[in-house]
């Protein structure tokens, strides 16, 4: 059963929630929203969040909570000859061809479409399990300028991070005899209508939750 949460009329996230879900979040969260989802990652909820590039990011104390942040910037892939076979137009539409040893993933037959995306960093923590899920090609990097398919270029000296670049992330550890999941994904449109039917996303979508 899936139903939205309004974090300013509930005092409390629902204890009968399985997972709760963040997807492409375009505004800052109040205090108090953010205080509801810590309280509920630290009684052990779990959580699938989807994150879209962002000039400015306002998950920063739930960032410190997992032991993420965010690269600056969209990734681009300049694996031209690697579109072109895949029918892909824009460079900020990113193929993911290989995957990390992980439950969410060994079923995977193909590869993954994530458009308009955003890379993930993470900080080896005591307190989480952390593994990388996917990454961008070699030749790939986080564009923290205007995105124009004609002057793209790699610019480390304006803010550019070179790939490859992580786009999701598995969280877990146990609390209270039981396991904890997290899942984190540097982009929300892959599970959209318009993208989910693109090589394996759907398969992936299927097996994060």
């Amino acid at each position: 059963k899936v139903q939205p949460i309004n974090l300013l009329s509930q005092a409390v996230i629902p204890d009968n929630t399985k997972v709760l879900i963040i997807a492409g979040a375009r505004n800052a969260y109040l205090g108090g929203e953010l205080k509801l989802i810590e309280e509920f990652l630290n009684n052990g909820g779990n959580l699938l969040w989807l994150r879209d590039p962002a000039k400015q990011n306002y998950f920063t104390s739930l960032d410190d909570l997992l032991g993420l942040s965010l690269v600056p910037g969209v990734i681009i892939d300049a694996n031209t000859k690697l579109r072109i076979l895949l029918g892909i137009k824009h460079a900020a539409v990113i193929p993911v061809t290989e995957f990390h040893k992980h439950s969410i993933t060994e079923q995977l037959k193909t590869h993954l479409l994530f458009p308009f995306t955003s890379a993930i960093n993470h900080q080896a923590s005591s307190s989480w399990q952390t593994q990388i899920l996917f990454k961008s090609l070699e030749r790939s990097w986080a564009e923290v300028g205007e995105i124009n398919t004609d002057k793209l270029k790699y610019e480390q000296q304006l803010g550019d991070t070179q790939g490859p670049l992580t786009i999701g992330v598995s969280l877990s550890r146990e609390i209270e005899q039981q396991q904890q999941r997290i899942v984190v994904v540097g982009d929300s449109d892959f599970m959209a209508n318009g993208y989910i039917g693109y090589g394996a996303n759907f398969a992936l979508s299927l097996n994060i939750l």
